[in-house]
């Protein structure tokens, strides 16, 4: 993520003077940072459904084990208050693929940008060869 902080602040520090060449390569390699930045995403979606299914499954066994002693309902409380530990993780978890989704969403969007201003400066520069 550092990496592409970096070449976003590189395009917005130039973009007035970035000619087509420097475009096009800070356009490459930050299309290249976002793939790592999609296979991090990956990872974090996969991290976060872990923990969701962890969560629950472990809900189910305590409510279970909770039912024998006490009322479904209060066996079901229980087995919530249990699992503090493991909501907390999910949260966190899911908290880490919301943004390197927003993230990357963003990246996309720069990368748009990008590819719009290439396009620009083409058409002047076919123009002021005319």
């Amino acid at each position: 993520m550092e990496e592409i902080t970096r070449l976003i602040e590189s395009y917005r520090n130039s973009i007035n003077s970035q000619d087509i060449n420097g475009l096009i390569e800070l356009r490459d390699r930050l299309a290249i940072e976002s793939f790592y930045l999609a296979q991090d995403l990956s990872e974090a979606k996969r991290n976060y459904n872990s923990s969701y299914f962890v969560r629950k499954i472990q809900i189910e066994k305590s409510k279970q084990g909770f039912v024998k002693e006490m009322a479904y309902n209060k066996a079901t409380t229980e087995a919530l208050i249990q699992s503090e530990e493991l909501y907390r993780t999910e949260l966190d978890n899911e908290s880490i693929a919301v943004s390197l989704d927003l993230l990357l969403k963003q990246v996309n969007k720069i990368l748009d940008a990008i590819a719009q201003r290439v396009s620009y400066l083409r058409d002047e520069q076919k123009l002021t060869k005319q």
